[in-house]
């Protein structure tokens, strides 16, 4: 990443392709506001394969000099039916269409 990009420009653009896509979708839209965190890379992330996933992926699997990871997920409303695209009246858990890492190696 280049020195301009902060994490509240990341966060930013996010949310503002979030309200975006409703126009895109031609409906009410599917998300939420979107979560942006942070975190140095450290011996944190080695829990993961026992929490989430066995062959769940490290920093340094992605980019052996990575020092920082940003993460960001864009979780469902809670009214969005996965059946018809649209809102319904009635909650359904909140999953995430989008949560993907980015490593860098930028302090």
């Amino acid at each position: 990443m280049g020195k301009g990009v902060t994490v509240k420009h990341l966060r930013e653009v996010a949310e503002r392709c979030v309200a975006e896509e409703p126009s895109r979708l031609g409906n009410e839209g599917w998300w939420r506001k979107p979560l942006l965190v942070t975190a140095r890379v450290d011996d944190r992330f080695e829990i993961l394969p026992k929490i989430a996933f066995e062959q769940h992926w490290q920093p340094k699997d992605l980019l052996a000099t990575a020092k920082s990871v940003i993460v960001f997920f864009i979780p469902f409303k809670r009214n969005w039916s996965r059946k018809t695209g649209r809102a319904t009246g009635r909650a359904e858990t909140g999953e995430s269409l989008m949560s993907r890492p980015m490593i860098s190696s930028a302090g």
